[in-house]
């Protein structure tokens, strides 16, 4: 993030304590409990959103070297992703052209030279070409241009890796991203270290994850003494960029007479923590000491695959408290805990009636652009070309 937009945003701060408001649109909005649990929608949501748009399967860092590579599931489609001798990254259906098998199991690894597949032994390069057949005798006739690994539009940017699931689709991920991809480059993604993963599964729509990130309302209740001891509930900027978003949280301790004298000596995250939302589905936690990624992926009707990681600033591990990264996965419980007994409640009375606040405004902007993708309105391609100037909500 430049520093324009960095002395931009605490200026903004600053006039909402000195006049007492807060960035909120002029009403709030109502909307029906069944948005988490209906099925229709659901299948929808797979078909669209968890198979045409990019989505984060991983970190730069996870494969660093020319042949290391990911693998991961999404919407039941198995993808391997690596690196290749080049130092881009490609990503591909995890698929064996033979029969179908799986061709690669671990979820990390490093393959020098190529991947055999355990069932019959065709064996592929780290760019996906097929490189040999046992028993070519067999298969006489076989392009092995058109039986090599289908690819995957893949793209890097950040320190993340994006692909998209569906090998009919594409998209330019910078494009797709805009200035909030410029804005986390611009902190040193790329250079950030591994700490810690941790995949959680839930009984709850994936959404309601999301959500819970896109709001401060709950932190002086549910994360009074998480979160909620870090963060004001208030005082907080929302700005959306098209489907995406960011929030700003700004620290308990923070208060306008804090600030340096000189703007040029203002550090945005001295001051607060920036959330963003990449649509559809990942938070990117971003602090002054840490990163936490955390992606969601529906994991049947009403249930959630929640898998998050943290990185670390270069040459800081040694100086980063394991209670901070604890912190956050106790919040992150806290939520999950709560967002639970939403789905048991949305299951029961799916016509119920419920309420966003005028401070909550980013949940109504995130459900319709799952509305738009939905109908066919939002697509990832015309994300990456409307993506025009910031729309900050009304004060």
């Amino acid at each position: 993030m430049d520093r324009a937009t960095q002395i931009g945003l605490l200026d903004r701060v600053v006039e909402h304590f000195r006049s007492g408001v807060q960035d909120m649109e002029s009403t709030p909005s109502s909307f029906q409990a069944g948005v988490y649990c209906d099925e229709t929608r659901a299948r929808r949501e797979s078909a669209t959103l968890f198979s045409n748009f990019p989505l984060v399967v991983g970190a730069s860092v996870q494969i660093p070297d020319a042949g290391s590579y990911i693998t991961r599931e999404i919407n039941g489609v198995p993808i391997l992703v690596s690196r290749q001798a080049d130092g881009s990254v490609r990503g591909f259906l995890n698929i064996c052209r033979h029969r179908g098998s799986r061709l690669v199991v671990a979820e990390t690894g490093t393959c020098k030279r190529s991947h055999v597949c355990a069932y019959h032994g065709w064996t592929y390069g780290i760019d996906g070409t097929l490189r040999a057949i046992r028993h070519p005798e067999n298969f006489d006739g076989i392009d092995p241009e058109v039986s090599s690994l289908v690819p995957l539009a893949t793209g890097e940017t950040a320190g993340l890796i994006f692909v998209v699931p569906n090998p009919r689709s594409s998209c330019d991920i910078d494009a797709y991203l805009g200035q909030y991809g410029r804005e986390l480059t611009g902190f040193g993604l790329r250079e950030f270290q591994w700490y810690e993963g941790r995949t959680v599964r839930t009984k709850h729509d994936w959404k309601l994850t999301i959500e819970a990130n896109q709001e401060t309302y709950h932190f002086g209740v549910l994360h009074r003494t998480t979160a909620g001891r870090r963060f004001r509930g208030t005082s907080t900027l929302f700005d959306p960029h098209g489907p995406h978003s960011r929030t700003l949280m700004m620290h308990k301790r923070f208060h306008a007479r804090s600030l340096p004298e000189s703007k040029d000596d203002w550090r945005l995250l001295e001051h607060g923590d920036l959330a963003y939302c990449l649509f559809p589905n990942t938070i990117v936690l971003l602090s002054h000491f840490a990163a936490h990624v955390l992606t969601v992926l529906p994991d049947g009707l009403g249930q959630a695959l929640v898998y998050g990681f943290t990185l670390l600033p270069p040459g800081t591990r040694d100086a980063y408290r394991s209670e901070f990264f604890d912190v956050y996965w106790s919040t992150m419980g806290e939520d999950i805990e709560m967002l639970e007994t939403i789905q048991t409640s949305a299951k029961a009375m799916p016509e119920t009636v419920w309420w966003r606040g005028r401070n909550e405004h980013l949940l109504r902007r995130f459900n319709e652009s799952i509305d738009a993708a939905v109908a066919g309105d939002l697509t990832a391609n015309s994300v990456a070309t409307d993506l025009g100037p910031f729309a900050p909500p009304v004060s």
